[in-house]
């Protein structure tokens, strides 16, 4: 794939990286880390839905953990030339877990990348002090994926709701982000259940939220 953003920086938002991606823009490196985990892995999957190759799916996307998988395993799967399709897709995940002397021994993939891959690594809370890291970042997009803070939680729930095919009363949104807290997988799947209640084309109402996730919710 074409290149074209490589030499933009470099530090994104999560909306930055659709807007940009969906502009044509590509990198050989994108890092998607954070601790918040819901709307990194949702990233994560929406980037290689959309840089897996169209053909040959099956011999050129590489889905690997970086706590079972080697640097020199790594590096040859990322080394390896696509079969029948322009380019190969590795997906490494969890890599929080690698260690420093695994960091170093990668870095050899960012110092000589290959024009026929792409390398999506995910990670929690990484050290962005190290090379590899910062050379990620360097050469690709680096995206972080931070928790929202409480003020900012009922715009998120709005979204979620819209983003889920569901109506959701201001009131309502402002009462699950109390009963619920930051936990945006949680919430999510609050609004997952909800959405079950109303049916289609209900709303979903503070009656509603308090009934479902009041039982289980924490209150300030």
């Amino acid at each position: 794939p074409g290149m074209s953003g490589a030499r933009a920086s470099r530090r994104l938002k999560p909306a930055d990286l659709v807007r940009r991606f969906e502009t044509g823009e590509r990198v050989p490196f994108y890092l998607l880390y954070g601790e918040e985990d819901y709307e990194r892995d949702r990233a994560a999957a929406w980037l290689a839905a959309r840089l897996e190759p169209a053909v040959g799916r099956d011999f050129n996307l590489d889905m690997l953990r970086a706590p079972d998988t080697s640097p020199r395993a790594v590096l040859e799967t990322y080394n390896t030339y696509p079969l029948m399709a322009p380019h190969r897709l590795v997906v490494l995940r969890e890599c929080e877990q690698l260690s420093a002397d695994a960091c170093r021994e990668l870095e050899a993939l960012v110092e000589r990348p290959m024009d026929s891959s792409v390398l999506v690594a995910v990670g929690g809370k990484i050290d962005l002090r190290r090379r590899l890291f910062q050379r990620l970042a360097a050469v690709g997009w680096a995206v972080e994926f931070a928790t929202p803070y409480a003020d900012r939680l009922p715009q998120w729930i709005r979204n979620q709701a819209r983003r889920a095919g569901a109506a959701i009363e201001p009131a309502a949104a402002d009462t699950l982000a109390l009963l619920v807290g930051r936990n945006l997988r949680e919430l999510a799947a609050e609004i997952d259940k909800a959405m079950t209640f109303v049916g289609p084309g209900g709303t979903i109402t503070t009656q509603v939220v308090r009934s479902l996730a009041g039982a289980d919710g924490q209150t300030n």
